[in-house]
């Protein structure tokens, strides 16, 4: 092997256990931080009994249900003005659809 041969693995060698190491690294810090975010300092409410259950005098007798209000809206389509629409702004969309590049091969 020559010596260019051997300095590209050495230096190949030592930068993947540069780039080993420097994840080791992180993970290590990351690790800390989680444990540090989620350290348990307090007893798991969900696991303990309750210290005073609710009266029943607390508890609604019953549940009462969203209702809608009928609105004093017309049921009538509002008038189309035909200034909106018209025939020769259609007649423009149906011409530029109809307008195709493809070409069909003939069977």
């Amino acid at each position: 092997m020559s010596n260019l041969q051997i300095s590209l693995l050495v230096v190949g060698v030592l930068v993947v256990t540069g780039v080993y190491f420097y994840n080791w690294w992180q993970e290590r810090q990351f690790h800390r931080r989680f444990e540090q975010a989620f350290a348990r300092e307090h007893p798991d409410v969900l696991l303990t009994e309750p210290a005073v259950a609710p009266a029943p005098a607390d508890v609604p007798e019953m549940r009462v249900e969203p209702q809608m209000q009928p609105a004093s809206v017309s049921l009538e389509a509002p008038p189309v003005s035909a200034a909106r629409i018209s025939p020769a702004s259609i007649d423009a969309v149906i011409v530029t659809s109809s307008r195709s590049s493809l070409t069909f091969p003939q069977i």
